[in-house]
């Protein structure tokens, strides 16, 4: 047993020896900022993100809208179209049906003529007969009958035709009637699809307008993807600033953990994501210390809330450290840390100190921290 405990020690002061010597090549720059510092950047550009990402969800609100608005303007467009096109076509009919009143009219004057010309022939007719003598008009007839029958039939005929003349100007007259309906159809008609046309350009100067304004926030939404992106990798930058600096400070060794997790932020066997501080104290409890361990309120499964599962799984909660135990920091352990921390308690040390394993308090990394003040992260409970 001693000369396991041996072994144990003399590996942590080799991966405490190796650390030290990679750190010593790790130029730090003179200006560079504080932990406290980078942190407090790093929450205001958490801030600056999360508005870029409102103003994004906003701005892209605000293109489903106009896209909507868009989208029933085309269709009232459409409909306008098809309601111009039928007042056209309704138009060309009526024209249609003018012209044709017009020819019928023209048939029926030159009908009216031919009658009128037929009349006035048998009118000379007739009124030949009646200058002469009656005496002549016998005598020049074969008999009196004839000359009755003549006389009559004139009146007969000119009868006829002046009826015929009635008729003619009646139908005349009823064309021109109907052809005056057809010409106020067609100007009502003409007004119709003036005021379809005019509403149809005021829907596509409306349209215009709108696909103006979505070109216009589709892109104020890029922008704000494009600011995102760069305050994502400002703050990763930072991140990558904290962790240089952690692994600059003292008291942390490195080596292997045997924890078998190279994806990052993949959902382990435990409900955790692994690589995360909570997946390795997870995956220690249940593999090393073969104990039953696993998030029982998915949403809260951050380290600031295992106090929490430990109650849904009835373990101990307690102020006092152990060998073996969980350590849940509920934070923030800086200013505006919103998940807080957990490690492995791997030792107990006289002067009130513990030495932990832990994840992610190097950037993903596994890392031994030796004297570790728990107090100084803020509030805490050890959970076995």
């Amino acid at each position: 047993m001693n000369s396991i405990k041996i072994f144990k020690k003399a590996s942590r002061i080799f991966f405490f020896a190796v650390s030290f010597l990679a750190i010593a090549n790790f130029a730090v720059p003179v200006n560079a900022e504080s932990i406290e510092e980078l942190q407090r950047r790093q929450i205001d550009i958490d801030a600056q993100i999360q508005k870029n990402k409102d103003a994004i969800n906003a701005t892209q609100k605000n293109i489903n809208t106009i896209e909507g608005l868009i989208d029933s303007l085309q269709s009232q467009i459409a409909t306008a179209e098809n309601d111009v096109n039928l007042s056209v076509q309704k138009i060309n009919l009526t024209t249609s049906q003018i012209n044709q009143t017009q020819i019928d009219i023209d048939t029926k004057l030159k009908e009216l003529q031919a009658e009128k010309i037929k009349l006035y022939e048998t009118v000379k007719v007739y009124y030949e007969n009646s200058q002469s003598d009656t005496l002549v008009v016998v005598v020049g007839s074969n008999s009196l009958s004839e000359a009755i029958d003549r006389t009559q039939y004139l009146e007969a005929i000119s009868t006829q035709l002046n009826e015929q003349v009635a008729k003619i100007n009646q139908a005349k007259a009823d064309l021109e009637t109907r052809k005056k309906q057809l010409e106020n159809e067609k100007t009502s008609l003409e007004d119709q699809k003036n005021a379809l046309v005019s509403k149809r350009n005021s829907l596509n100067a409306q349209k215009s307008q709108k696909d103006k304004l979505l070109n216009q926030s589709v892109a104020e939404k890029s922008n704000y993807m494009d600011k995102l992106e760069d305050l994502k990798k400002e703050h990763s930058n930072i991140s990558d600033a904290i962790y240089a600096q952690r692994r600059a400070s003292g008291g942390i060794s490195y080596g292997s953990s045997d924890y078998p997790f190279y994806s990052i932020d993949i959902p382990d066997p435990w409900g955790f994501l692994t690589r995360e501080c909570t997946s390795y104290a997870a995956w220690y409890l249940n593999e090393k210390e073969g104990k039953n361990w696993y998030n029982t309120q998915p949403g809260r499964g951050s380290a600031k809330y295992w106090d929490e599962i430990a109650n849904t799984l009835g373990w101990t909660v307690s102020s006092s450290p152990k060998v073996g135990a969980a350590i849940s920091w509920k934070g923030p352990l800086y200013s505006g840390d919103q998940w807080g921390h957990v490690a492995i308690v791997e030792a107990v040390n006289s002067n009130g100190t513990i030495d932990i394993s832990e994840y992610n308090w190097v950037k993903y990394s596994y890392s031994y921290r030796s004297n570790v003040n728990p107090g100084i992260y803020g509030s805490y409970v050890y959970i076995y």
